[in-house]
């Protein structure tokens, strides 16, 4: 079954409501300075699968599984990105604390976990290009 989603838009001045039916999120593409690096990154620290089926584009990049959801991660190797500060994605996790200590165990810089009102706990972490990550536990 479908998500129905009211989105509201501004187009030359003008505002218009349309309802798209979303799925769910399919991917999330990211700019990395290094893509072999980030790959690395993606697969040996933070457990993502690298797919096979990504086309040959003509910039270097690669296709990663987000668990077992059919979610991606696109990353594109692009010379001289910024990361630009705040923006992030957010991965869930069964258990923040455990996510925590596998990442730190591994060299990787965490937050301390915060929780967020009755909603979730969060930490965050960045990327060796320094994307933004969060990890998400929903209480």
């Amino acid at each position: 079954m479908s998500l129905a989603t009211i989105a509201t838009y501004r187009y030359k001045g003008n505002w218009y409501g349309s309802t798209v039916l979303t799925t769910g999120v399919h991917h999330v593409s990211l700019n990395v300075h290094d893509a072999e690096a980030s790959l690395r990154f993606y697969v040996d620290i933070v457990g993502l699968r690298e797919r096979t089926d990504r086309p040959d584009f003509p910039f270097a990049g690669s296709w990663l599984d987000v668990g077992d959801s059919g979610q991606q991660l696109h990353l594109l190797e692009v010379d001289g990105f910024d990361a630009p500060k705040g923006q992030h994605f957010a991965m869930a996790v069964t258990d923040l604390d455990e996510a925590i200590h596998s990442l730190r165990a591994k060299g990787v810089e965490v937050s301390e976990p915060k929780q967020l009102g009755a909603i979730c706990r969060q930490a965050f972490f960045e990327d060796p290009t320094g994307n933004l990550i969060e990890l998400n536990q929903p209480l």
